[in-house]
C-alpha cells in the first residue's frame, strides 16, 4: 500500500469522528408540503341576514412558490361566540356555504384538511337590522388569544411616538338606519370624531379593563341593537404597521420598545396578490440589503476554539480570522404582542441562489447572504477554506428575546418558508431564542429553522404554542455556563493492562503518555479485559467536578398545553458540551503527526489543533405540563445526523486517495440511530415502524439536566423515560480493527468519536409503541379553545 494511502487509511478515521461532535441524530427527510396560509376578503366582523338562501363564503389556501398542495380543499365550521348559547344560529351546507338559521353571534374559522392552518372571523346573524365596525387595518384573522391589543401609541414617519389612532368603518345594515346610529358607550381613555371615524387612544386602562366603543340604533332597545368594538390597550406600546416600525422598536432602540404588531411582515413571493401584509426588509437596486439592521453580540457558548484560532492568525498570516458574532434579525427587549400577524424572515435567513439536482431545488448561499450557519464550536482545518469537518456552536437568531421578564404572545413566527425538503432549513438559523429570567411565550407558532426555540440559561413558560418543522430540534434547552475540565487535582486511573496510578490530568494525558497509549490502543481496536475501566476512569476525571455543579440548575423551562410537530432528530434536547480526550489534550496525538505531513498551495490541511475545548454544562430542569403533545413520529430512516455538522470529508478523502471510492455516511461512524431502534424495537417501543423521540440527552460529556412531569402531563402515562444507547460497550466487542478493510476503517471511526465526545450514554425518553397520536397532526382550533 502507498504511503498515500497510508496517510488516508490513518487520518480518517480522526477526520470524520470530528464529525460527530455536535450531536444525536437524523436524516435526509422530504415531507409532504401544505399551504402556508389563508386568504379571503373578509373582516375581522361580518353580518348575515336570516334567511333560507345560504351564503357562499369564499377563501383559498396559500401555497409556497414552487410547492403546489396536492390536496388544498379546506374545510369551513361554524361555532358560538359565547360556549354557553346552546342556540344554532347558522351552520355550514355543501362544504363551503353558510345557513343563516337564528340571530346571533358566531364564529366562522377555516381550515387545511390537518387543521394545522386556520383563519376566522367574526359574524352577526340578524333579523331587520345590524351595526358592523371594524378597523381599517385588516385583522390578521389568525389570532389564538382572543383578545386583540393596540398600544398607546403610532409612529409618524417610523420614528416619533405619537398616540395612536384607529381609522374605523361602522357599517349599518339596512343602510337606510344610518342617520339613526348613536354612540352608546365611550371608554375613558377614548375620543372618536364623527367626521372622520377615527378612534384616538388618550391613554391605557388600569387593572387589565377592556376599552371599547358601542353604536346603538336610537330609540330602539339598546340591548338587541348595541354591537361593540372593543380591544384592550397595552401601556407603552407601539403599534406597528412596517418593518421600519419594527426596527424603530427593536434593533433601532437602546433598550427596546413594547411592540403590538398591526400588520403582516412577509417574503417577497408572499406578498404577490396580497394586499394583507408588507414586506420584511428593504430592496433596493434588485437586492435585499439587512447590513444596517441586524443586531448583533458576541456569542455566549463557548468559544475557545474561536479565541485560538484568532490567536494563531496572528502569527500565520496566511490564515483568516473568524467571527464570533451572532446575527438577529429582531431583537426583543421588551413585550411583544403579535395580534396573530405572521412574522417571516425568508428575505434575511434564506440562501438567495439555488441549484436543481435531479429535479429538486437546492438552495444555495451567495455572497449576499448574512445567515450562513452557525459559528464553530470546534473545527479540523481551515475554518475558512475547506474543513475537515466543523462541530458548530451558537447560530444565527431570527428572533432574540433579550432579558427578564419579556412576554411574547400571540405570534406566528418563522424563519422561512422552505419548501419540502427540512434540509433546505440549514442556514437559516434559529427562529426563537431566549436569554433571561421570567419570559413568557404563549399563543404562538413558531416554525422553519434549523432550530425553532432554544432557551439557554433562561427562566422560561412556554405555553399553548405549536412549535413545528426543524431541521435539527424543535426546542433545545441548555446552559452557557460551564466548569473547564480541572487539570490539576488528582485522579485515580487504570490504564488497559490493570496499572492504577494517581496524577493529574495535565500529566496523564501528556503526549506520548499513558492515557496517549489508552487511546491510540483503544482507536486501534487493541482491547483488553481493563479498557472499559480505563475509559471510564479518564473519563471521570474530566467529569470531576460533577458534584458541585449536578443539582445547580442554570435554567428553568416549563412547558404547558403546548404541540411539538415535525423535528428531524427529537422534539426537545437537552444538550451539554462534549468532553472527550481529544477536545483536552489532542490525544492520540499521531493525529497531530500524521495532519502535520499534509499540505497544499502551501498551507496545511490541520493548520491548529485546539485544545481545552471541552467542559461540564451546568443542568437545566424542565417541567411538561397539562395538554402538552408529541406529534414527532419518524421511521428510521427519517432521522438525520446531516444537519448537525458541516464535512467536506468525502471530497477530501476522494481528492487524495484517487484509486478508491470512500463510501462512509455519519451512520456508520456515528451508530446512535441504529442502538436506539433496536433498543426501543426490545422494549417494544416502535408503532408501525415508527417511534416518537420527545427528549433526548446529550452524551458524551456529563449531562444532569432533568424533566419533571406535573401530574396533570397528559403525556406522562404515554412515555418511557430514559432509554440507553451504550456505545462504548457496543464498541468494545468489535475486535481489532484492520486499516486493510474498509469494516476495519468504520470500526476505528466508532472509536474515534468516543475520543472526541467522551465515553457517557446517550440517553432518550420515547412514547411508548401504543400509538398515542400516532398519524394525528397539531389543530390550530386546540390552541385557540385552550388560550386564556
Amino acid at each position: 500500500m502507498n504511503k498515500k494511502n497510508v496517510i488516508v487509511l490513518l487520518l480518517m478515521p480522526f477526520i470524520i469522528a470530528l464529525a460527530c461532535l455536535t450531536s444525536i441524530n437524523i436524516t435526509f427527510n422530504l415531507i409532504d408540503t401544505d399551504i402556508i396560509g389563508i386568504r379571503w376578503d373578509y373582516q375581522a366582523n361580518e353580518a348575515y341576514r336570516v334567511s333560507d338562501s345560504p351564503y357562499e363564503l369564499k377563501a383559498v389556501g396559500q401555497n409556497q412558490k414552487n410547492y403546489p398542495v396536492m390536496n388544498s380543499s379546506l374545510v369551513w365550521k361554524v361555532s358560538n361566540r359565547d360556549s354557553a348559547d346552546m342556540e344554532v344560529h347558522a351552520k355550514i351546507v355543501d362544504g363551503n356555504k353558510l345557513l343563516a338559521l337564528k340571530a346571533g353571534n358566531i364564529v366562522i374559522s377555516v381550515s387545511n384538511q390537518k387543521g394545522t392552518v386556520q383563519k376566522q372571523m367574526n359574524a352577526l346573524i340578524y333579523d331587520n337590522s345590524a351595526i358592523v365596525i371594524n378597523s381599517l387595518h385588516k385583522s390578521s384573522g389568525s389570532n389564538i388569544d382572543k383578545r386583540t391589543y393596540f398600544g398607546e401609541y403610532d409612529l409618524k414617519n417610523s420614528k416619533e411616538k405619537v398616540r395612536a389612532s384607529i381609522p374605523l368603518s361602522v357599517t349599518c345594515y339596512p343602510s337606510s338606519l344610518k342617520e339613526n346610529m348613536e354612540i352608546s358607550y365611550l371608554s375613558k381613555n377614548l375620543t372618536y370624531d364623527q367626521s372622520s371615524s377615527i378612534l384616538s387612544i388618550q391613554s391605557a386602562l388600569e387593572n387589565d379593563e377592556e376599552s371599547r366603543i358601542s353604536f346603538s340604533f336610537k330609540g330602539g332597545s339598546k340591548e338587541e341593537s348595541e354591537v361593540s368594538y372593543s380591544f384592550f390597550t397595552v401601556k407603552d406600546g407601539v403599534n406597528v404597521y412596517s418593518y421600519d416600525d419594527l426596527m424603530y422598536c427593536t434593533n433601532k432602540s437602546k433598550n427596546g420598545e413594547v411592540v403590538v404588531l398591526q400588520t403582516s411582515l412577509e417574503s417577497e413571493e408572499n406578498l404577490e396578490n396580497n394586499q394583507e401584509a408588507s414586506l420584511f426588509g428593504r430592496k433596493e437596486n434588485g437586492k435585499f440589503s439587512f447590513e444596517d439592521d441586524v443586531y448583533s453580540f458576541s456569542t455566549h457558548w463557548n468559544s475557545s476554539y474561536i479565541a485560538q484560532w484568532n490567536e494563531y492568525c496572528k502569527t500565520h498570516k496566511e490564515y483568516s480570522p473568524i467571527s464570533d458574532q451572532v446575527l438577529v434579525g429582531i431583537h426583543v427587549q421588551k413585550d411583544f404582542y403579535g395580534n396573530g400577524y405572521t412574522l417571516n424572515l425568508h428575505n434575511l435567513t434564506y440562501p438567495y441562489s439555488s441549484t436543481t439536482v435531479n429535479g429538486v431545488i437546492v438552495p444555495t448561499l451567495s455572497k449576499d447572504n448574512l445567515f450562513r450557519g452557525p459559528l464553530s464550536f470546534f473545527t479540523l482545518g481551515d475554518p475558512n477554506g475547506m474543513p475537515l469537518v466543523t462541530a458548530y456552536g451558537q447560530d444565527n437568531i431570527g428572533m432574540y428575546l433579550d432579558g427578564d421578564d419579556i412576554t411574547l404572545n400571540d405570534i406566528n413566527l418563522k424563519n422561512c418558508d422552505f419548501g419540502n425538503n427540512l434540509s433546505n432549513l440549514e442556514y437559516v438559523g434559529t427562529t426563537l431564542e431566549t436569554y433571561g429570567k421570567n419570559i413568557t411565550v404563549k399563543n404562538s407558532r413558531i416554525s422553519n429553522g434549523k432550530t425553532v426555540m432554544r432557551a439557554y440559561s433562561s427562566d422560561v413558560l412556554l405555553e399553548n404554542s405549536l412549535l413545528s418543522y426543524a431541521r435539527n430540534f424543535l426546542l433545545s434547552l441548555g446552559s452557557y455556563e460551564y466548569l473547564p475540565v480541572d487539570e490539576k487535582s488528582p485522579h485515580r486511573f487504570v490504564d488497559d493492562q490493570g496499572a492504577i496510578s494517581s496524577s493529574n490530568l495535565a500529566e496523564y494525558c501528556k503526549s506520548s503518555g499513558t492515557a496517549d497509549t489508552v487511546m491510540t490502543n483503544f482507536i486501534s481496536g487493541k482491547v483488553t479485559s481493563y479498557t472499559k475501566e480505563g475509559l471510564f476512569s479518564l473519563q471521570e476525571s474530566f467529569d470531576y467536578s460533577k458534584d458541585e455543579i449536578s443539582s445547580i440548575y442554570k435554567g428553568h423551562i416549563e412547558v404547558r398545553d403546548t404541540y411539538f410537530y415535525m423535528s428531524n432528530i427529537a422534539s426537545i434536547a437537552f444538550e451539554s458540551m462534549f468532553n472527550g480526550p481529544y477536545l483536552y489534550s489532542s490525544i492520540p496525538s499521531l493525529i497531530g503527526e500524521i495532519f502535520g505531513s499534509i499540505s497544499s498551495e502551501g498551507k496545511s490541511l490541520v493548520p491548529l489543533e485546539a485544545k481545552n475545548c471541552g467542559g461540564i454544562s451546568y443542568p437545566v430542569e424542565l417541567t411538561i405540563s397539562g395538554k402538552t403533545r408529541f406529534y414527532d413520529y419518524k421511521k428510521q430512516e427519517g432521522m438525520d445526523l446531516a444537519g448537525l455538522i458541516r464535512e467536506n470529508i468525502s471530497k477530501i478523502a476522494n481528492s487524495i486517495l484517487q484509486d478508491k471510492e470512500v463510501s462512509i455516511t455519519i451512520d456508520d461512524i456515528f451508530p446512535i440511530k441504529s442502538l436506539l431502534y433496536r433498543e426501543a424495537k426490545k422494549k417494544k417501543l416502535i408503532y408501525q415502524d415508527n417511534i416518537a423521540v420527545p427528549i433526548a440527552y446529550y452524551g458524551g460529556g456529563a449531562n444532569y439536566s432533568k424533566v419533571i412531569y406535573n401530574k396533570d402531563a397528559e403525556v406522562r402515562d404515554h412515555i418511557q423515560n430514559e432509554l440507553k444507547t451504550d456505545m462504548l460497550s457496543e464498541l468494545l466487542t468489535l475486535g481489532e480493527s484492520s486499516v486493510s478493510t474498509m469494516k476495519g476503517i468504520r470500526s476505528m471511526m466508532k472509536r474515534c468519536v468516543l475520543a472526541c465526545i467522551g465515553f457517557n450514554d446517550f440517553r432518550f425518553s420515547l412514547l411508548k409503541g401504543d400509538g398515542y397520536l400516532y398519524g394525528e397532526t397539531p389543530k390550530v382550533a386546540d390552541l385557540i379553545s385552550n388560550s386564556k
